[in-house]
């Protein structure tokens, strides 16, 4: 791809607020490596509690860098997720109530704004959930969404293919300028086809489920057998171990994605940031087993973010307990470019990676599948399980059970510990209110239709 010519240049600068007198006569800066991890609950990695030796390649980042042992997904959904990564805003801010409503062009993002100060920006995508009809590509200068596995109504890619394409990027970049790189791994969605020697290693031996599950997004089969009681604890296991598997095959994925890089000198001086979009139910809900959207819980919400240095001046490894959201890693990201601004309502974790105190802030969290969507133009998730967490404290309702008050819990190095007093009740009851007050009109009218609907459909994003 051509580098945009020097008029074209000023007036992209222009419009992002940036004066041509702004801008580095010759950029510099580190190589920013984001990689994202779709449908990876923080518990399937082995430094935050996961099967010893799942995630090598993941436990070793952590190892060496800083770990955020309380990182959440405001919504359980990859597209609102990843809105929130790179405009630094919650759904409320960036409007994006699930997946196949795209991002407004009126959002500056910060790819856009790395473009800006110089920086080459270049995405690799291994699903078509965020492809460019999203707005999620705002501010990339080269895409590959060349997905090579057909799922009958959506297209994506396994781990190799991924990062064979991302090095391949990588090497036609024309250089020069420093790179910003964002990889998408996309292989712990359902439905689960992990190799067998992987499978092997997490799934008892000689279980044959009763309900296969192929091309069943969502488990619906084998989701309504476990709320029959029907299902087996070693069919349920079964299906575990197949997701853990192919958790552990993206790991392998981004560990051989690092390793090129370095053999290509990109990590003498760079950051990497991994982060998961989103996790994944197995059966703590009996009546919504399997799957995500419907829920906030922590095995949805609770995601696994690190931030890791790359050649000198590292800090040390440490772990920061303060709460965090995806919506603090895109002023991240500016500031470890070496252009600390704001970006949305996102606070800049780089001062926690050298053991400084976060600011509180309250994040807001809220599902993205309702059994009905609004039609009198308000917010499309209002009616949906919403929460709160504030420092140590997480409040959880559910408006469409109005019989089911709000659960408490503690966030504690043991884990998420649900309480049935809280002192703080009435504050965070008062957060979340002001929250909802916020909130942007509906975009239901915008649903998709024709074969993206029917994609929708078939990943549990769209209910009749």
């Amino acid at each position: 791809m051509r580098p945009p010519s020097s008029s074209c240049l000023a007036a992209c600068l222009t419009l992002l607020g940036v004066s041509c007198d702004d801008a580095p006569p010759a950029a510099s800066g580190p190589t920013i490596v984001l990689i994202t991890l779709d449908t990876t609950r923080a518990d399937a990695i082995g430094a935050w509690g996961g099967p010893s030796g799942a995630t090598p390649q993941l436990d070793a980042l952590a190892a060496r860098g800083a770990r955020f042992a309380w990182a959440f997904a405001h919504a359980p959904t990859t597209l609102s997720s990843h809105a929130s990564i790179f405009t630094g805003l919650d759904p409320h801010g960036h409007a994006v109530p699930r997946n196949g409503v795209p991002l407004f062009e009126s959002h500056v993002t910060v790819a856009e704004r790395l473009a800006a100060h110089g920086f080459e920006t270049l995405a690799v995508l291994g699903s078509s959930a965020l492809d460019r009809s999203t707005g999620i590509l705002q501010g990339f200068s080269a895409v590959d969404d060349r997905l090579s596995v057909d799922q009958g109504r959506r297209y994506e890619d396994t781990a190799p293919n991924v990062t064979a394409r991302a090095l391949g990027l990588v090497d036609r970049r024309e250089g020069g300028r420093p790179l910003f790189l964002w990889v998408h791994y996309f292989d712990a969605h359902s439905p689960y086809a992990p190799p067998e020697a992987l499978a092997q290693r997490f799934v008892p031996p000689g279980v044959t489920p009763t309900a296969p599950m192929e091309g069943d997004d969502h488990h619906e089969g084998f989701g309504e057998r476990v709320r029959q009681g029907q299902a087996s604890a070693e069919e349920m296991l079964y299906w575990r171990g197949m997701y853990q598997a192919e958790v552990s095959y993206a790991d392998a994925g981004m560990g051989a994605l690092l390793d090129g890089l370095r053999a290509r000198g990109l990590l003498d001086d760079a950051w990497v940031i991994v982060a998961a979009d989103h996790g994944e139910m197995f059966y703590e809900v009996t009546d919504r087993p399997m799957g995500h959207g419907p829920d906030i819980d922590p095995p949805l919400t609770h995601v696994p973010v690190v931030i890791t240095r790359e050649g000198p001046g590292a800090p040390a490894p440490r772990d920061v307990r303060e709460p965090v959201a995806l919506s603090d890693l895109g002023p991240t990201l500016l500031s470890l470019a070496g252009h600390p601004e704001p970006l949305g309502e996102g606070r800049d974790l780089v001062p926690a990676t050298r053991g400084e105190a976060l600011a509180p802030r309250a994040l807001f969290l809220e599902a993205t599948r309702v059994p009905s969507l609004p039609r009198d133009g308000s917010w499309d998730n209002l009616q949906a399980e919403r929460g709160v967490v504030w420092q140590d404290q997480m409040m959880t309702r559910t408006p469409w059970l109005p019989t089911e008050g709000p659960t408490f819990a503690r966030l504690t190095p043991e884990g998420v510990v649900v309480t049935k007093d809280n002192a703080a009740a009435l504050g965070l009851t008062g957060m979340l209110n002001a929250w909802d007050g916020r909130a942007p009109a509906g975009r239901a009218q915008e649903a998709p239709h024709g074969p993206m609907r029917e994609a929708l459909k078939a990943l549990g994003y769209l209910e009749e």
